[in-house]
């Protein structure tokens, strides 16, 4: 079992965001099938629960908005210019 938190918006008294966690069957593995399971147990878990239409924040999500939010495509401009200029397969940015 694996706990995984999902964040459902809230008012801005409660602090826009709450966090919700689950403890959800890991799929151990490194086939594509096994990388799905453990994409989709949270959403499965959440339904459940009553959340649904939940929005996958990474570059495995289905949705293109998802993918796009994703730590690995975001860019913050500075005055020393773009940010990460780019990545290493370490995930540190050079640059």
């Amino acid at each position: 079992m694996a706990g995984q938190p999902i964040f459902v918006p809230t008012s801005e008294e409660d602090g826009y965001v709450r966090r919700i966690d689950f403890e959800i069957p890991w799929a151990g593995g490194f086939a594509e099938v096994q990388k799905k399971k453990n994409i989709r147990s949270p959403h499965d878990a959440a339904k459940a629960a009553g959340y649904e239409s939940l929005l996958e924040v990474s570059t495995k999500s289905d949705e293109v908005a998802g993918r796009h939010l994703s730590a690995f495509h975001l860019r913050v401009t500075s005055d020393g210019g773009e940010m990460p200029d780019r990545v290493h397969g370490s995930g540190v940015a050079d640059g």
